[in-house]
């Protein structure tokens, strides 16, 4: 008996981290940074993921600087989510 399958779709890739606005991938490593301090390396790196799939996401929806998103478009994220 096999167990079920399940569907990864997968939007962080090499280039469109690239394409990642600056302010926000500036922001995203001083969050990680100040993380690295009271967490662990295994907390980090999952933090790592989960904000590159939010501003992969974000890139192929209007790129805007993270402190101009609207709450729609975070409702759009875990509708997508």
């Amino acid at each position: 008996m096999m167990g079920r399958t399940t569907f990864k779709k997968r939007i962080t890739d090499e280039e469109t981290i690239k394409k990642i606005n600056p302010s926000n991938a500036k922001l995203i490593e001083q969050f990680l940074k100040a993380k690295s301090r009271t967490c662990s390396e295994a907390t980090v790196k999952s933090y790592r993921s989960d904000l590159m799939i939010f501003f992969c996401w974000l890139v192929n929806n209007g790129n805007e600087e993270y402190i101009k998103v609207k709450k729609r478009v975070i409702s759009e994220f875990f509708t997508f989510i």
